[in-house]
């Protein structure tokens, strides 16, 4: 079941390629946010075998995985650093889809390129794309 979360992310991505090169800021960093939320879901179905429906205990939850699956300090707090801009990652997009904030092009570029590097470190960490998939 994981797979297909991990397939909507990759779309989700693309998506906000497209989103970016038309012009269109808001729904590009919509889209970030919702392929980093989806790699998280991913993360969780493959390790705790669901994923909570509030964003808080599914950033709390992916936390709990990376601690089972990272051993090293100085690893644990490189991806910490990354869930703290997940996380701002997180305010940029409900700010531009609630509030009155309208985006700029290298607003939106910035936080693809921070969606494509969390949503690689991920995948790396917890071997979603390669060989020794299990679940």
């Amino acid at each position: 079941m994981w797979r297909k979360y991990l397939k909507k992310t990759d779309r989700f991505l693309h998506e906000a390629k497209i989103d970016i090169e038309n012009g269109c800021y808001l729904k590009a960093i919509s889209a970030s946010y919702f392929a980093i939320e989806h790699i998280l879901k991913t993360i969780a179905i493959k390790e705790f075998g669901s994923f909570p429906l509030k964003i808080g205990s599914l950033f709390s939850i992916t936390d709990k995985a990376l601690l089972r699956r990272v051993k090293s300090r100085d690893t644990l707090k490189q991806y910490r650093k990354l869930m703290i801009t997940v996380r701002g990652i997180y305010n940029n997009r409900k700010n531009v889809d609630h509030l009155d904030y309208i985006p700029v092009k290298h607003e939106a570029e910035r936080i693809l390129k921070d969606a494509e590097l969390i949503v690689h470190k991920f995948s790396l960490l917890f071997r979603l794309r390669d060989g020794s998939q299990s679940n």
